[in-house]
Order: structure tokens, then C-alpha cells, then sequence
């Protein structure tokens, strides 16, 4: 196995570079608070577009799920309509059977 060797420490020029390199970092977030936002604004419109698409599909599903709700009971209706007649009848049919 090869032993380790620790990296050379950095040169003069290295860290001089690495400054230089920070520097320019820190002047372009300068730069960025000086011009405003960079397109701050323009998410923020996208965010309440989807806000209110959100609020939309909400409202649509909760009326269709009321109508879901109101078809069900119109089916349960519709057969205790269809079937006490004719349980009636079949009640009738077992008293009267002799």
C-alpha cells in the first residue's frame, strides 16, 4: 500500500485567488440587493396562479362530490320505491298462503 501524503499546504496565489473569488461572489449579491428581487416577483404571481387553480379544482370537487352524494340517494330512493311495493306484496302472499 502507498502511505498517505498530506496535501501541500495552499500558496500565496492560491489564497490570493480564493479572495479574489469571494470578492466577486460578494459583489454580485450586492449587485442582486441593489436591482431588486431577479424574479422574486415573478414566482410569487406563479405561486397565486396555482393558489387559485388549487381553489378551483377544490371547489369543482366539492360539488361534485355533492352531486355524487345526491345521485346516491336518489338511487337508494328509487329502489326502496321499487322494492316495498312488491315486499307489501310478498308479505300479503305468506299471510294469506293457506
Amino acid at each position: 500500500m502507498a502511505d498517505y501524503t498530506a496535501p501541500d499546504s495552499p500558496s500565496l496565489r492560491d489564497i490570493m485567488r480564493l479572495d479574489g473569488r469571494i470578492d466577486k461572489v460578494e459583489n454580485r449579491i450586492d449587485a442582486m440587493d441593489q436591482h431588486g428581487s431577479r424574479g422574486v416577483g415573478a414566482l410569487q404571481v406563479q405561486v397565486m396562479e396555482l393558489i387559485k387553480d388549487v381553489s378551483a379544482l377544490e371547489a369543482r370537487l366539492s360539488a361534485e362530490l355533492k352531486s355524487v352524494r345526491t345521485n346516491r340517494w336518489q338511487l337508494v330512493g328509487a329502489f326502496l320505491a321499487a322494492v316495498l311495493p312488491i315486499y307489501g306484496l310478498l308479505i300479503q302472499i305468506v299471510l294469506t298462503k293457506p
